[in-house]
């Protein structure tokens, strides 16, 4: 059995934050003394009412630098929201930073004040996230891309860096609705 740690960036307002990020370095480190095998980080933007939150890429990437051999976790990008290109190598990133030791969790999203913010219809947010991961996984795994839609627009894209991992790092879907699940 495997154990990991879903350490948490958000806090109410009035937290002072560069404590709250030492509280959570200390928790890793005390998953890590005792042989957690992974810890995550989650994402959102505009929280709501009296909360404040960190984002994930920093803050995973800090909390790397604390967590020896445990497994980084990307629990999750909000995939629906992002451009993939962005998304490729940024991850990427984070895969050279952890050595190769790390899962790419991605999820749709729910929450009607960032698809408005992003400008993106909630309606639309399967197709959407289907195309976004489809074009990340092609953008680590083959020479040239091309891809066109409303959205993007690729020819012969060739990314910057690649995942440390082969072909790419393991994907893991976020699902709670019977759809969702038969899609992961």
């Amino acid at each position: 059995m495997k154990f990991g740690i879903l350490l948490s960036g958000q806090y109410h307002t009035d937290t002072d934050m560069v404590a709250a990020l030492e509280g959570q370095l200390t928790m890793l480190r005390f998953a890590r003394d005792r042989g957690w095998d992974s810890y995550f980080g989650n994402q959102h933007y505009l929280q709501e009412g009296d909360l404040q939150m960190l984002q994930i890429v920093p803050y995973l990437a800090r909390m790397h630098a604390d967590a020896g051999p445990m497994t980084m976790g990307v629990g999750l990008v909000l995939l629906t929201l992002q451009n993939p290109v962005d998304v490729a190598e940024t991850i990427a990133s984070l895969d050279v930073i952890a050595r190769g030791n790390m899962v790419f969790g991605v999820g749709l999203g729910y929450r009607n004040v960032e698809f408005d913010a992003f400008g993106i219809r909630k309606g639309h947010r399967v197709r959407r996230f289907e195309q976004c991961l489809d074009i990340v996984k092609r953008l680590w795994t083959e020479d040239e891309v091309t891809f066109e839609n409303e959205v993007w627009k690729l020819n012969k894209a060739h990314l910057t860096l690649r995942p440390v991992q082969k072909p790419r790092p393991p994907v893991w879907i976020a699902a709670k609705h019977p759809n969702a699940v038969r899609r992961a």
